[in-house]
């Protein structure tokens, strides 16, 4: 196996999130554990956010913060041709073997110019929207379909592609975790929730939770309440939480893998954190907070994954009263319906990428 260096393009902030940028971390682990160089591009965020992803101990180069007053699209904060030169512009000099891009607001036309860099790397697009062309040698898209022919893209046979949660990119330890500690297959009450709607979580959903908790009596279960290090309502929580007696309230932080096997109910988001909790078998009740989580949510809930509640703007303290009550009044089905999760996700997908990313690097270079 020959050593790549690899750069990805993505974006983290408040307003997008930091999904892309987990996902991505844990792929880049993985691939410096096999020997490759990795680097990352990102648009600079403000001090404080660019600081808490460079605390990460990624290699990240920042592209310049966005002037443009007419950005290509609600996730690019710029024009796709400001954003090529910037990206050419930070590879420039540079050895540059392949460029993976997880970014909704990039396509074909910024793939084809990366493709153009001086070096001729490859280009694998990773996308779970799917809803505008690639040019890229591969695609990884990691989301639930219920047929293959519900996918949204059009299988193309001259490149690689990837579909579905069998190649859900997730860190180390959902893999050992997952043999170390294999969920009950049965079990009589609900003792522990864990709760986590994303590192920003803007619409609120954590706020509505603890109003929900507040207003329900469930004697013996415990309430594991985790805060995204960028949530804008920290402070209103953090005295919420104050007055109940169940919750425990904590910072996102690398033990959330943890977290998530040991506790006997998790409520959440959709997105990437899904295939951390199937891959450890644990119950889910979830809230779609973007649209492109809809459709995934819906066609898990019906196949019996996860319980889906809602999108998060129908979503009150009353629904997540509700959804609370009925699990723990039927413990027997959560846990066979976490039982059907694990299934779906083996944890393996971050290794079945680097090797699908090392076959496209050898084809390359013949």
């Amino acid at each position: 196996m020959v050593s790549q260096n690899l750069w990805i393009r993505l974006d983290a902030s408040a307003r997008i999130g930091t999904g892309h940028f987990y996902r991505c971390a844990a792929l880049a682990e993985a691939l410096e554990e096999r020997g490759h160089r990795v680097g990352f591009l990102c648009r600079k965020p403000d001090a404080l956010q660019a600081s808490q992803l460079e605390a990460q101990g990624l290699h990240i180069r920042w592209l310049p913060v966005a002037v443009d007053r007419m950005p290509a699209n609600e996730w690019l904060s710029t024009s796709v041709e400001s954003d090529i030169h910037d990206s050419l512009s930070a590879l420039e000099g540079e050895a540059v073997d392949g460029v993976l891009v997880d970014h909704y607001g990039l396509d074909a036309q910024w793939e084809s110019a990366i493709a153009q860099h001086s070096a001729r790397p490859w280009v694998f697009a990773i996308d779970d929207l799917e809803d505008r062309p690639h040019s890229a040698q591969g695609l990884l898209n990691q989301n639930y379909f219920s047929s293959l022919n519900s996918a949204p893209g059009r299988l193309n046979p001259e490149r690689i592609e990837l579909r579905g949660p069998r190649y859900a990119l997730l860190r180390k330890e959902f893999r050992q975790l997952r043999s170390l500690h294999p969920r009950q297959e049965h079990f009589e009450q609900i003792r522990k929730v864990l709760v986590f709607f994303g590192g920003v979580d803007l619409p609120g959903l954590t706020d509505r939770m603890l109003d929900a908790i507040a207003g329900l009596n469930l004697e013996g279960v415990r309430f594991d309440v985790v805060v995204g290090q960028w949530n804008p309502l920290r402070k209103r929580l953090e005295d919420k939480a104050l007055q109940l007696d169940s919750v425990q309230l904590l910072n996102a932080s690398p033990e959330f893998s943890q977290w998530v096997a040991q506790a006997d109910l998790v409520v959440g988001a959709g997105g990437s954190t899904t295939w951390e909790r199937c891959a450890l078998g644990a119950p889910s009740l979830v809230v779609a907070i973007a649209e492109n989580q809809r459709r995934t949510s819906e066609e898990m809930d019906k196949d019996g994954f996860h319980c889906y509640l809602g999108f998060e703007s129908e979503i009150t303290p009353q629904v997540l009263s509700r959804a609370l009550l009925e699990a723990c009044a039927e413990p027997g089905k959560v846990s066979l319906m976490g039982a059907r999760s694990a299934e779906l996700v083996d944890a393996m997908g971050t290794v079945r990428v680097c090797e699908a990313l090392e076959s496209i690097g050898e084809k390359w270079t013949k």
